[in-house]
Order: structure tokens, then C-alpha cells, then sequence
């Protein structure tokens, strides 16, 4: 019996496994904080002298977007955000250890590939407080990024769109949840019915194997 056969012989029984993973997922979607989402993006420009080119300016400043990436991590970084006032210090955990891991699940830097533009994204609770966060962090990197890459005024960052913030909760990924819960649900009865088919398959040649004594009439047929 070939495996599409099974799973065809059991499709109604694979797809409510199906249906009830995926509502199970998408339930307990629903249990952590729903967050928003917010972001801006920050124009990297460093002055360009004269026997500077432009493809090695540029590379110097992914370079340099690549270092403020890391920077954004950092509890400095945070306590530098809560010192603008943008951002309560009430949103974090007393434990230092605690408001350094907090801090780094709701924001993310990346740089975007050949370009000079660093994205921030920032996760909260509410529109207000996640766009008071990218906000915050947009203005200690556009006024005090020059203690983190030493370049002094020769190097400038400027924001240059945003902040974009979320229609609708973002974290956690409520239909991806869902899709992925179906599948994995879907692939695993699948799996359960092939194995149990194969079983039933192999173990009946063994139980149809039985041991014939002869009969009475048989031996007398060849002992007279």
C-alpha cells in the first residue's frame, strides 16, 4: 500500500489532528503580551574628502551602522534611552541582569545591506510606548552616536522615515502560529498512520503462517 493511499484512506482523521493543533497553537498565542510594532530608519552619512571614494565611504559606513548595531544591545545604550525621559524606567525589571534581557527583546537594530541605513524596531505593549521607545533610541543615535564610533562631526546620523508603527499586534505571530501548528499536526498523524499501516503490513505474513499436521486420513492413505 503505497503511502499516499494511507493518507488518503485517513484524510479526515488527518485533518481534524490538523485543526485542533492549529487552534491550540493559535490559543495559546494568546497567552503572552501582544506587542506592536515600530520602527525608524537612520541615514548614516560621513563626510567624504577628496581623495576618498564614494564605494569606500559607503563601506565604511555599514561598517560603522555594523558596530552601532551591537551598541543598541547594550545596557548603556538602554540607560541612555531612559535618561531622554521618552521611556519609563517602571517598564523594566529592578534586576539588573533582568532589564538587560528586557531590553533586548524589545528592540532590534539591523543594517540594511549595501546601504547606509540603519533600521531600529522596537516592541511594546501599546502604540504610544512603542513608539515612544524608537523615538528615544533614534535620538541618542542621531545626537550622541559620536561616543560610540569616535568619528567626532565627521560622521552624521539622520532619521529619515518613521517612526512606522503596527496596525495590530505583531508578537506573537498569531496566523503563522497557526499555519505551522497545522502542518506540524497534519505531518505528524500522517506519520502515525504510514508507521501503524507498515506495522499491520509486516506482522501478517508471520500470523498467517500456521503449522499443518496431517490428518488421520492422510496417513492411512499411504500406511495401509
Amino acid at each position: 500500500m503505497t503511502y499516499l493511499r494511507i493518507i488518503l484512506q485517513h484524510w479526515l482523521a488527518i485533518l481534524i489532528t490538523s485543526v485542533v493543533t492549529a487552534g491550540a497553537a493559535v490559543g495559546l498565542s494568546f497567552i503572552p503580551t501582544q506587542l506592536y510594532s515600530s520602527e525608524v530608519s537612520l541615514l548614516i552619512v560621513q563626510q567624504q574628502e577628496d581623495y576618498v571614494d564614494p564605494y569606500t565611504s559607503q563601506k565604511a559606513a555599514e561598517k560603522l551602522g555594523a558596530n552601532l548595531v551591537s551598541v543598541v544591545d547594550t545596557f548603556d545604550f538602554m540607560n541612555r534611552v531612559i535618561a531622554t525621559g521618552q521611556v519609563s524606567a517602571d517598564l523594566f525589571s529592578s534586576s539588573t541582569d533582568e532589564r538587560r534581557k528586557q531590553w533586548q527583546q524589545i528592540i532590534d537594530a539591523e543594517m540594511i545591506a549595501d546601504t547606509g541605513v540603519l533600521q531600529i524596531t522596537a516592541y511594546a505593549p501599546s502604540v504610544g510606548e512603542v513608539e515612544d521607545i524608537v523615538l528615544a533610541v533614534a535620538q541618542v543615535l542621531t545626537t550622541n552616536a559620536s561616543d560610540y564610533h569616535g568619528g567626532g562631526d565627521s560622521i552624521q546620523i539622520k532619521q529619515i522615515d518613521g517612526p512606522v508603527t503596527s496596525s495590530r499586534t505583531v508578537k506573537p505571530n498569531i496566523p503563522l502560529n497557526g499555519v505551522l501548528a497545522a502542518l506540524l499536526g497534519a505531518a505528524a498523524a500522517a506519520i502515525i498512520f504510514i508507521v501503524r499501516e507498515e506495522l499491520k503490513r509486516t506482522n501478517q505474513p508471520s500470523q498467517s503462517l500456521q503449522y499443518q499436521l496431517p490428518t488421520q486420513a492422510s496417513q492411512t492413505e499411504f500406511f495401509p
